[in-house]
């Protein structure tokens, strides 16, 4: 049986993540699988783009997968919503936020990964790290709401 798009995104982004701990110490890979989990309930063409995308968005910044790599595994449409979700090398913060932002797909599920973000910062074992990143989350979802 063929698997679906997801779950070949899935078994990507479990093998690209492998190792990879979040600042709290918990597994990594756990973070996007939430982040897809906010596009359960959409349907069709989009909500396949919006949970491949998802489960994919850290690939190419954090893990050093390529965009044309997802582009040839994925389509077009999944590529270009997680090149709007990576950001640049030297890219500032903000035009990074700006530019996610003005793709509708990939601005619903950068509020989703800054909203999981937000769930566990507090649990950063750093309390000004996590004074920090909280003020830069919730800046994030002041501009693209």
């Amino acid at each position: 049986m063929e698997r679906t798009m997801e779950e070949r995104a899935i078994a990507l982004a479990v093998k690209a993540h492998t190792g990879q701990t979040r600042k709290d110490g918990s597994s990594y890979i756990l973070h996007p699988l939430r982040v897809m989990h906010a596009f359960a309930r959409v349907v069709g063409h989009e909500g396949q783009v919006l949970r491949t995308a998802a489960v994919l968005h850290d690939v190419c910044e954090d893990c050093g997968v390529s965009n044309d790599s997802i582009v040839a595994a994925f389509g077009s449409d999944v590529g270009k919503v997680v090149d709007r979700l990576t950001r640049r090398p030297g890219e500032l913060y903000a035009d990074y936020v700006v530019r996610a932002a003005a793709d509708n797909s990939a601005r619903l599920i950068k509020i989703a990964d800054v909203e999981d973000n937000l769930y566990d910062v507090d649990a950063i074992p750093f309390p000004s790290e996590a004074k920090g990143l909280r003020r830069r989350y919730e800046w994030t979802l002041s501009v693209i709401r």
